[in-house]
């Protein structure tokens, strides 16, 4: 409906606001006010019952009382003191202030992670505090496997702590995250070693994430300690697409650098525990192939549930010479040409024995302690397995100026050399997803 247009002299229009108004639209000037009372009707209900639903919360969970002590909530408390008592995994470091890493809370317990080294079988205890910061009962723990500390979950639990006395005031402290979703949100997810050093990464980490992402790894788990200008914007192009998480450590140099393995290995197995069905660990120069199937995830599916007892799949490496340095900024398709690893690399050395650089892939709600290249305890019942060399294998690069090494000459140096090619389907759509990476995140233009 047209409405016919008029000049409405200003006074008018100050004077009397309906003189601008057509007839057709008069009737409809009210609204405005009817959706503000109706606002404000809602918002005084809204408020009314959620105070009311707050309070009855309150009062229902002043009955929540935890145990005094985790031997009374954690369902494998046994099972932690045994081996705390046996010394399992005791790496016997030198003490590091105590400070905290996440927290986490599963359906029937609750986990802190620590950055804090030589903390082993030292009582703690577990401090909670409310949404408004308001603490709750403590519960006496203590820290094992290292870097560890379990807990009574509490529901009311929104930050977590760490004491080594009941009631010492803390002045730290971490949000819980949620862990109990089941299924978990991911299928398949990766545990990177942290970064550390300034050497460029930026190559040997796009490489990495773009060929799991082609083998079905839908989730990343990135720990920093200290990366290089360039490659960190990499590193947060992943996390802000939603692909990665990034975890950062602090910033003290209280142990060598290598040592935040250790802790990045700790934490990962928990907070990819009821976050992915099934985690790789992994170093940034490493690749896992299948040789049979078509995608990773595929036979990781297939092999773990053919056997319900598997906790953990191992894979034995090949030890692939890297022949020259990684470059230090991408200048398009030709530094890729010359330099991307899958694409140049191809001398390796024989299979290397079980144990040496072998590679894991666990479902970590069936391990408890692992380290770095060792699987030490899994929970009851639970058991691992070694892929066959011709079913999957894992691409080592190692440094070809290492080719004398010690590493290298326990897998048999004397060993005679392959040449291996890494799948050209594969390859073509893994260079491509590489370029477009790294064309987006240092913006070049051809």
């Amino acid at each position: 409906m047209k409405v016919a247009m008029q000049k409405i002299p200003y006074k008018a229009l100050r004077e009397n606001s309906e003189y601008s108004l057509p007839e057709c639209c008069r009737r409809w000037r009210s609204l405005p006010l009817v959706f503000l009372a109706c606002g404000i009707a809602f918002g005084l209900m809204y408020g009314y019952f959620a105070k009311k639903g707050t309070l009855a919360m309150s009062n229902n969970n002043k009955n929540i009382t935890l145990p005094e002590h985790t031997k009374d909530c954690v369902p494998f408390y046994e099972l932690l003191r045994k081996h705390a008592s046996a010394n399992t995994g005791n790496r016997k470091s030198s003490q590091t202030k105590l400070s905290l890493l996440a927290a986490y809370a599963y359906p029937d317990y609750a986990v802190v992670t620590l950055e804090a080294d030589g903390w082993y079988g030292r009582k703690v205890y577990c401090r909670y505090f409310d949404r408004k910061w308001k603490e709750l009962s403590p519960v006496e723990s203590m820290v094992f496997p290292e870097f560890v500390v379990h807990c009574c979950r509490h529901p009311l639990a929104y930050y977590m702590s760490i004491s080594e006395q009941k009631h010492e005031e803390t002045d730290f402290m971490v949000p819980v995250l949620d862990r109990i979703d089941n299924p978990p949100p991911y299928g398949l997810s990766l545990c990177l070693a942290p970064f550390y050093g300034n050497d460029s990464k930026w190559l040997l980490l796009v490489e990495l994430v773009e060929h799991y992402k082609l083998q079905g790894v839908e989730h990343f788990y990135f720990y920093l300690k200290e990366v290089d200008d360039y490659s960190r914007k990499l590193v947060n192009d992943y996390v802000k697409g939603g692909e990665a998480e990034l975890v950062r450590f602090s910033r003290e140099q209280d142990r060598p650098l290598r040592n935040w393995q250790h802790v990045a290995v700790q934490d990962c197995i928990q907070r990819s525990r009821h976050h992915s069905r099934y985690t790789i660990f992994s170093d940034l120069d490493e690749r896992i192939l299948p040789l049979k199937d078509n995608r990773l995830v595929d036979y990781v599916a297939r092999t773990m549930i053919k056997d319900a007892a598997l906790g953990m799949l191992e894979l034995k490496p090949k030890l692939i010479q890297r022949t020259r340095d990684a470059p230090t900024v991408y200048e398009g398709a030709g530094t890729l040409l010359n330099h991307l690893p899958t694409l140049v690399f191809h001398t390796t050395m024989a299979v290397a024995p079980r144990g040496h650089g072998a590679r894991r892939i666990l479902d970590t709600k069936r391990v408890l302690l692992m380290q770095n290249h060792k699987l030490l305890v899994y929970f009851p019942d639970y058991v691992g397995l070694v892929a066959p060399a011709d079913e999957a294998v894992v691409w080592h690069y190692v440094d070809a100026a290492a080719s004398n090494s010690s590493s290298l000459a326990e897998v048999g140096s004397s060993d005679p050399l392959e040449i291996v090619s890494y799948p050209e389907k594969l390859g073509e759509q893994l260079f491509r997803n590489v370029q477009a990476r790294l064309d987006y995140v240092y913006r070049i233009n051809y």
